[in-house]
């Protein structure tokens, strides 16, 4: 099997506080998991309302459901009360099938003004909020930052997911942006999928975020060495203190970060794409190993869009790297119109498949005739259409 060169998202570990490996996994908070048929997972929201009754059943076939942060976030109370909305998604999904794994999304960068944390933050403490170089609170994606470096913005988040838990209709939290802070100017160096509404500043008159001033725009995302620092130990403290609080039966799953020793989950978000840190497929091969090899739960999303090309190539390569409680997606986006519906499914998700045989080893590196290379792979996960269940 060849896999052409390719990137995508995996920003290192972060951060200076580490739990021990002990207080990280617990059988019981694992997911179904198994290789008949390559594993899968399900991740998405409809903004407008509650899940159709055939999309919740056909969610509820997967071992692994997440309703994103913006399910029904149109619907009254409108733009609020995000966190309430989850907890009726989850249990519409656990009433079809009480073993799936629901997890609760929550934004560990982003202040997302959907949830009730939003407003408290804006009418207490929105000191709370990231600020640059020029002392304005800066926003990603029209979205304030959590100043992460405070240790009281720190204890509300995680009495947020604390509060999500207790409802014991959620399996573990999935902790969105758990990569970098964002550096640079006003259109660069985004740290997440295609952004859909402006960077900018906090504007304290209407209440939400505008340009920022042209002078400013191109260091928009600018910080001293020290609030940066900060910020990121921070970052990964506040993730490794939900680990804990959520105790090794529930699973966080830290998108975008590999949180080695830190969380036992995370997301590979936008598999074999180009983006900011610049590590090759290999190295995300590799990575994905080492998740199975740790037993931390993976999830591997390709597409956006999700082509037969962009299912063959984040295919392939998933089933090179996948270990046991990997799992696979692939879409064009995150809404349930763009590849999360029952008549979305490629037919390759139900080709017989097999445990593998070993971990797969590269062998061999050739140069591609105009440019590029090509690596080898052998003894990998892949299926053989014309031989079901055998190893390619």
């Amino acid at each position: 099997m060849d896999l052409h060169r390719c990137k995508h998202k995996t920003p290192r570990a972060q951060g200076s506080l580490m739990l021990a490996p002990l207080l990280l996994w617990s059988a019981t908070a694992a997911p179904l998991f198994n290789w008949n048929t390559v594993p899968l997972y399900w991740y998405s929201t409809n903004p407008a309302g509650a899940f159709s009754p055939a999309t919740a059943a056909y969610a509820a076939t997967f071992p692994v459901v997440i309703p994103n942060g913006n399910h029904m976030r149109m619907t009254a109370p409108n733009n609020s009360a995000e966190e309430g909305k989850l907890v009726t998604a989850a249990r519409q999904i656990k009433a079809l099938n009480s073993s799936v794994s629901v997890y609760f999304y929550l934004n560990t960068m982003m202040d997302w003004y959907q949830y009730d944390l939003h407003p408290w933050i804006a009418a207490h403490h929105p000191e709370w909020w990231v600020v640059n170089i020029f002392n304005r609170t800066v926003c990603l994606d029209s979205q304030p930052l959590f100043n992460l470096s405070l240790p009281e913005m720190r204890a509300k988040w995680l009495d947020v997911a604390a509060t999500a838990l207790a409802t014991r209709v959620f399996d573990g939290v999935f902790a969105d942006r758990a990569n970098p802070l964002p550096t640079g100017g006003c259109k660069g160096h985004q740290p997440g999928p295609g952004q859909l509404a402006p960077n900018g500043v906090y504007d304290w008159t209407s209440g939400t975020c505008v340009s920022p001033p042209p002078t400013e725009a191109a260091n928009l995302f600018k910080y001293s060495p020290t609030a940066y620092a900060a910020w990121t130990d921070g970052h990964a403290d506040m993730l490794a203190a939900l680990q804990q609080q959520a105790g090794p039966s529930k699973v966080v799953v830290a998108n975008n970060n590999a949180s080695t020793g830190i969380a036992n989950g995370r997301q590979f978000e936008r598999w074999c794409h180009t983006d900011f840190d610049k590590a090759t497929i290999e190295d995300d091969i590799a990575a994905l190993q080492r998740a199975g090899r740790d037993g931390v739960i993976a999830l591997v999303h390709a597409g956006e869009p999700c082509t037969a090309a962009a299912l063959s190539l984040g295919l392939a390569a998933y089933l090179i790297g996948a270990g046991a409680n990997s799992y696979f997606a692939c879409s064009d986006g995150w809404t349930v119109t763009a590849g999360w519906e029952p008549e979305d499914r490629w037919a390759e998700y139900d080709y017989p498949l097999g445990e593998p045989t070993g971990p797969a080893l590269r062998r061999l590196r050739t140069t591609v005739k105009g440019g590029g290379e090509r690596v080898w792979w052998f003894n990998t996960n892949a299926t053989s259409q014309a031989g079901a269940g055998q190893r390619t």
